[in-house]
């Protein structure tokens, strides 16, 4: 690999040559587990007098969203798979990063979202890979991400972890620039919290 990058790097047509890498979703075992406190911890009473997300759109980069849950029924704006192979589908880690978001609240069931009146812009670039955990890579990540640019998200959320990558950095920097906030979660296993959790500007969580 390393002598093809680097004769592409030579050549005078191409901007750079980078390798394909890999990233892990966070946040394995339970989907729920981690919002389970959440009321009680995120005083979620009291953030939703004052703001519930409406208005904002809020892109979820992530593996598949079942936009027919009962509790994101009529949260989701729209739906785009970046994935070829396997094939659109509702997946468990999108639908639970979805669900903390802008799950409805009052509805009766499930869980209250973060900012309940968000809508979610679905973006699949992430699929489930076998083994309880979901992958995505540097193709599909960067082509979601240059659509929740260029359609408008405020909010880019990105649950997952791996190595920095320049392509991936160029995209952040980009939604940076044009004031989008880009939350990406902190690898408890990583000293600087992992990509996208450490890039400049990016919250980590």
């Amino acid at each position: 690999l390393e002598p093809v990058l680097e004769a592409l790097a030579r050549d005078a047509r191409v901007v750079w040559a980078q390798p394909m890498n890999s990233y892990d979703g966070l946040g394995r075992g339970d989907p729920l587990y981690a919002v389970q406190p959440a009321a009680v911890h995120w005083k979620l009473a009291e953030l939703h007098k004052s703001s519930t997300g409406r208005g904002v759109r809020v892109a979820v980069i992530d593996s598949g969203v079942d936009a027919a849950h009962p509790d994101l029924a009529g949260q989701i704006q729209l739906q785009e798979n970046f994935v070829d192979i396997p094939p659109a589908a509702a997946e468990a880690h999108g639908t639970a990063v979805a669900g903390i978001i802008a799950a409805r609240a009052g509805n009766g069931i499930g869980i209250a979202g973060v900012a309940p009146n968000a809508r979610v812009q679905a973006l699949r670039a992430c699929w489930p890979n076998g083994a309880g955990a979901t992958t995505c890579n540097s193709f599909t990540l960067g082509k979601a991400l240059n659509f929740a640019i260029m359609n408008g998200a405020r909010i880019i959320n990105l649950s997952l972890s791996g190595p920095g990558d320049r392509l991936l950095h160029t995209l952040l920097d980009a939604a940076g620039a044009r004031g989008m906030v880009v939350v990406g979660a902190a690898d408890p296993l990583r000293a600087d919290g992992g990509f996208p959790a450490s890039h400049p500007g990016v919250i980590a969580v």
